[in-house]
């Protein structure tokens, strides 16, 4: 007889393991599903760190742009400053002072300071069309500048020092101000240089940068203190700049790496979560920060945390539908993502390309176009090796073999070939491109063209090193010649000689005609002295209507050194006697010349260059005293003055 109930036991029996076959298979599936949408998690923060990285490779190379043209204005100003005869003349630097300043526009107060840290000059503006540079009434430094000076004195005499944010006055703008020590010769500071960079100058910078609806870019001192954000926060700028409020997660990874890295937390500022990098600006005690919100690159585990309980109650069509879609979900969103890197990219300055193992270029932003005149259908596909200038290309294989060790090149500058046959200057950066197995399948380059800035670098130190009237060799460069002319004598020995020159009259010029006939003057007797020497000489003006003449290699035999000598100081004389127009009036000029011969000689350039001076000092005398025609007296090696 059957048992009570069993057709009822028997039917439960049968579907128990289908039952449980079902569970176990959704279990698998939610299992799958899990870490599908975890390794599409990994790939799409990948991702986004990738893109924080690459606006902050980009950003960071504007921002040290900016930075190092104000920095070489500062060192240009300081040589100019140490090259004043006697050195140090506030006077005799305010047209030099005003012409260094209108090579960099945007800058703020050029100013200039004595060893015993009095200011005693200052540029109010630089670039056209800038202010009059300015003598003060010596006034002691205050504030960040006493502070800064008396840091870099202490610590790092020489080096480059960054104060701020600060403002010199309630309605004045944030700025930050760069400052270096001068060097004396005897080897200690002797005064101090300092220019105000208006934190708005980073405006133009960021602005062309996309950051998407609420991206973030700052920039913080390396004592965090916020120096430039966009945006700015609802509060404002003013209640902005200066604030040290950051999250932990960024002390942390700056305390794990302080020169790069990245982290994802919530922005001190604003509360909003973002996927964030930062880089220390190359030379510089600042630190950039890039950030993307993390709600617009989608959080794969809240989804899983919905998937794990769908798929559990689901049948494995179900199962199956609704992984599917969270994945077209997850890359719907990373395809926004990633659409919005490629416009960056594309609408980027800086030269962005891509290329395989080989080295076969796969991308070719609208930046490289420009600046190397290629189009993107004529680059894909090829190799950068049209690029290459001959000379250049050993420089690229060390490079490439540390990239595919997966190592990052950083910034390095070199030169590379437009289309049209140009050389370019440029700053490029190399990052290898790994596969998720971490295996390293490309590279990544920026360049950043810098052939406008080395051109600015050049001519501040052309204005460094030449006499901003004349364009002449300074003080500065004159004694390196002659230098140069001493080793010169030693290793071959030849001859050489110095001559120094004073024009007559030249007060009275400037008294009766005025200062701008006096200018006329220096300018041409400039350019009649280079058209009386050989090309090989060197020409100088140490100031006011004093010049010098450097000749070498004049041979080993002294009477026909000494015949050469002669012979130029007839021509220099007969050159300047010619008559001149000036300020409508015809002028004609004398000048007073003594030379130091000299041979193998170990006695420093300034004791040539005074015995001389001495020896041109001794013939204006003796003029003055017998009315005489012109003359010149020498000063042997020995240092006895006598008539040739």
């Amino acid at each position: 007889m059957p048992a009570p109930h069993g057709p009822h036991r028997s039917r439960r029996a049968d579907w128990a393991p289908h039952a449980l076959l079902v569970l176990v298979v959704a279990l698998l599936l939610v299992l799958l599903a899990s870490v599908s949408i975890w390794q599409e998690r990994v790939r799409q923060r990948e991702r986004a760190v990738a893109g924080t990285e690459n606006l902050a490779r980009l950003l960071e190379a504007q921002v040290a742009s900016v930075l190092t043209k104000a920095d070489v204005l500062v060192q240009a100003t300081a040589l100019q400053w140490q090259e004043l005869p006697p050195p140090g003349d506030p006077a005799a630097m305010v047209a030099g002072l005003r012409s260094l300043a209108a090579t960099v526009p945007g800058l703020q107060n050029l100013r200039v300071a004595d060893a015993d840290g009095l200011w005693r000059l200052r540029v109010a503006s630089s670039g056209p069309p800038a202010s009059s540079a300015e003598l003060l009434l010596p006034t002691p430094m205050a504030g960040a500048d006493a502070d800064a000076y008396r840091r870099a004195r202490a610590e790092a005499p020489g080096e480059l020092q960054v104060s701020g944010p600060l403002r010199r006055g309630a309605d004045q703008p944030w700025v930050l101000s760069l400052g270096r020590t001068m060097t004396g010769p005897d080897g200690r500071p002797a005064g101090w240089v300092s220019v105000d960079l208006p934190v708005t100058r980073f405006d133009a910078l960021f602005s062309a940068i996309d950051l998407g609806e609420h991206g973030a870019a700052t920039i913080r001192t390396n004592s965090l203190a916020l120096v430039y954000r966009r945006p700015w926060p609802r509060e404002g700028m003013a209640a902005a700049v200066g604030s040290t409020e950051v999250s932990d997660a960024l002390r942390a990874a700056l305390a794990a790496n302080p020169l790069a890295g990245e982290f994802e937390a919530p922005t001190a500022l604003d509360g909003r979560a973002r996927i964030n990098t930062y880089r220390q600006v190359q030379g510089f005690p600042l630190l950039l920060l890039v950030g993307l919100p993390e709600d617009e690159f989608p959080n794969g585990w809240n989804t899983v945390d919905t998937a794990i309980v769908t798929l559990a109650l689901a049948t494995l069509v179900l199962a199956g539908l609704a992984t599917s879609a969270m994945l077209r979900v997850q890359r719907r969103a990373l395809d926004d993502v990633q659409r919005q890197l490629a416009a960056i990219v594309a609408s980027s300055l800086d030269a962005i390309v891509s290329e395989t193992h080989e080295g076969v270029v796969t991308s070719w932003n609208r930046g490289a176009e420009q600046m190397f005149g290629y189009s993107a259908a004529e680059m894909l596909g090829r190799t950068l090796s049209c690029l290459l200038p001959d000379d250049r290309r050993e420089e690229t294989d060390d490079l490439l073999a540390r990239v595919e060790r997966g190592e990052p090149v950083a910034h390095f500058e070199t030169e590379r070939l437009h289309r049209d046959g140009r050389r370019i200057s440029i700053s490029m950066s190399i990052s290898p491109v790994v596969d998720l197995r971490g295996r390293v399948v490309g590279r990544a380059r920026i360049a950043r063209d810098i052939t406008a800035q080395k051109a600015l670098a050049e001519e501040v130190r052309q204005l460094a090193f030449l006499d901003p009237l004349t364009r002449l060799p300074n003080r500065r460069l004159l004694m390196d010649r002659l230098l140069h002319a001493q080793q010169t004598s030693r290793r071959l020995g030849s001859h050489g000689a110095v001559l120094f020159l004073d024009l007559d009259g030249f007060k009275q010029l400037n008294d009766q005609r005025g200062h701008d006939a006096g200018d006329q003057w220096l300018v041409l007797v400039a350019q009649r002295l280079r058209d009386a020497v050989r090309e090989a000489d060197t020409v100088a003006r140490l100031g006011g209507d004093e010049f010098v003449v450097v000749c070498e290699n004049l041979g080993s035999d002294a009477d026909q050194a000494r015949a050469h000598v002669a012979l130029l100081a007839g021509k220099i004389d007969q050159a300047l006697a010619e008559p001149a127009l000036l300020a409508g009036q015809l002028w004609q000029g004398r000048c007073s010349i003594g030379h130091r011969m000299f041979l193998g000689t170990d006695d420093p350039p300034d004791r040539l260059l005074a015995d001389a001076d001495q020896a041109m000092y001794r013939q204006k005398q003796q003029r003055r005293a017998a009315a005489a025609p012109p003359r010149h007296t020498v000063a042997d090696d020995d240092s006895a003055y006598g008539d040739l």
